[in-house]
């Protein structure tokens, strides 16, 4: 969560068969990014989608995704990883072509410095309403 919350990962990506209704993410969807506990951290919107084989993943997506090293080689090889582990649970298949949803994100509202302001104790909303940027 942090790597997102703080900007470092301004991209990610999800295999084409998690979206089996066709609803993929698209420019301009808001998303809210919870931590470890199910609190609200962060609203993060979505700036571009694109859909690609795994293997025309660019070192500028790689290194946008904020993790490991940064590398395309690191991307390759430990989401490659994930991704196989992920077809084989769902009954999907992957290799190289398995076409990825490639999307970039950035933090549009930090809700941990709004709640800090309202409070998180018992008395505290259930909810903030946050305005964007």
């Amino acid at each position: 969560m942090g790597a997102r919350s703080e900007g470092i990962k301004t991209a990610t990506s999800s295999p084409l068969w998690d979206f089996p209704d066709g609803c993929i993410p698209f420019e301009g969807a808001l998303s809210v990014l919870l931590d470890g506990q199910g609190k609200a951290r962060a609203i993060l919107e979505t700036v571009s989608v694109e859909i690609i084989p795994f293997d025309q993943v660019s070192e500028d997506f790689a290194f946008a995704y904020g993790e490991g090293d940064r590398s395309l080689t690191w991307f390759q090889q430990e989401i490659g990883h994930w991704y196989e582990g992920s077809a084989a649970r769902s009954g999907n298949a992957f290799t190289s072509k398995t076409p990825i949803i490639c999307e970039r994100i950035r933090v549009a509202e930090r809700l941990h410095e709004l709640c800090q302001v309202i409070g998180e104790g018992p008395d505290a909303p259930r909810y903030v309403s946050a305005r964007r940027e």
